[in-house]
C-alpha cells in the first residue's frame, strides 16, 4: 500500500493520536479516526485496515487493550468508514451537486 510505503499511514496515526490519545478510550477514537481518514486516501476497506493496525496495535496492546476487541474495532471502524465522509456519501454529494447544475444551480433542497 502507498500509505505504508511513503510512512503516510503512520503519520496519520500519530496525528490522530496526538489530538485524542490521551483522553480516557482515546487509543480506541484514534482507530476509528484514523479509518475514517484512510478510507477517503485509499477507498479500499483491507487497505484501511492494513495500514491502521501495524501502525496503532502495539500502543493499543502497551495500554492494555484486548487483542479482540481490537480486532472488533478494527472491523467495526472499517465498515463504518465507508458510510461517513470522506466515504462513499462524497461521491454521493458530487452527484448532488451535478443534479444541482442541470436544474440551473437551484439547491435540491428547493425542489423537495
Amino acid at each position: 500500500c502507498v500509505l505504508d510505503a511513503t510512512g503516510m499511514g503512520k503519520a496519520i496515526v500519530e496525528f490522530m493520536a496526538s489530538l485524542l490519545g490521551h483522553v480516557k478510550a482515546g487509543m480506541s477514537y484514534v482507530l476509528l479516526g484514523s479509518m475514517f481518514l484512510v478510507s477517503g486516501i485509499s477507498g479500499s476497506k483491507v487497505s484501511d485496515m492494513a495500514t491502521v493496525a501495524p501502525a496503532l496495535f502495539p500502543e493499543m496492546k502497551r495500554r492494555g487493550h484486548k487483542p479482540k476487541e481490537m480486532i472488533a474495532l478494527l472491523a467495526t471502524g472499517a465498515a463504518m468508514a465507508d458510510t461517513v465522509p470522506p466515504g462513499d456519501n462524497c461521491r454521493g454529494a458530487e452527484a448532488h451537486r451535478n443534479v444541482e447544475r442541470r436544474r440551473g444551480d437551484v439547491p435540491l433542497f428547493l425542489y423537495i
